[in-house]
């Protein structure tokens, strides 16, 4: 009689932790992707600028005076989340509103796909002018 001893080094599938994960789907990654599209980078109220269309954070705390040279809009809609994702039918409201900030009303309008009457551009541009001439003076 011959006994024939097998070792194996594999875990049983039951005792398998999954939480280690091994390799990513490129699949799932790609499918995930097209369920959330961001459409924006939003700032946190009272952090730091970050430009919405790129992502990059201005040296700028929000709430300052510096904060004038930028372009604002605060996106009330509910259609996005607090990080700037397309909202599921399934996620929660977002009842916070998401600040943007661009360095001019055309890289809004570029970005967003918006048209801005010509009178909201104006005072923008004044703004900006007379925050150069009072700084200067300090």
């Amino acid at each position: 009689m011959v006994i024939v001893y097998i070792t194996s080094t594999e875990e049983m599938p039951s005792t398998h932790n999954h939480n280690d994960v091994d390799h990513y789907d490129d699949d799932d990654e790609l499918q995930q992707k097209v369920l959330r599209k961001r459409r924006f980078y939003p700032t946190r109220i009272g952090g730091v600028c970050v430009n919405a269309a790129s992502g990059s954070r201005y040296p700028i705390q929000q709430g300052s005076f510096e904060e004038l040279r930028l372009y604002r809009i605060s996106d009330v809609t509910g259609f996005y989340d607090k990080n700037g994702y397309l909202r599921r039918r399934n996620d929660p409201l977002n009842h916070e509103p998401n600040m943007l900030y661009f360095d001019t009303p055309e890289q809004y309008m570029r970005h967003m796909r918006q048209k801005l009457p010509q009178e909201s551009i104006n005072p923008v541009a004044h703004k900006c002018e007379a925050y150069v001439s009072r700084r200067w003076r300090l």
